[in-house]
């Protein structure tokens, strides 16, 4: 697990507990906490609500872009 700064409001995918597509939910700038999963997405946990799915490469285009930051200190 890590955490990570969204500068930039942007979209994720939200899952119905089946694992089923729920559609879409914003992420808005702020701090969150994410975990790799097997399927090439990331689950951001949110203080509120459900867990939001992000590709792993759409992550790393809004790293590339400044829109994501790493933050410094590690989860595990």
């Amino acid at each position: 697990m890590f955490n990570f700064f969204i500068r930039k409001k942007l979209v994720a995918r939200e899952r119905r507990q089946d694992g089923t597509d729920r559609g879409f939910a914003y992420l808005h700038e702020g701090v969150y906490v994410a975990k790799p999963r097997t399927d090439g997405y990331l689950e951001i946990f949110r203080p509120e609500g459900e867990p939001l799915y992000l590709m792993a490469l759409i992550f790393n285009e809004k790293l590339s872009s400044g829109e994501i930051s790493l933050m410094n200190e590690s989860m595990s």
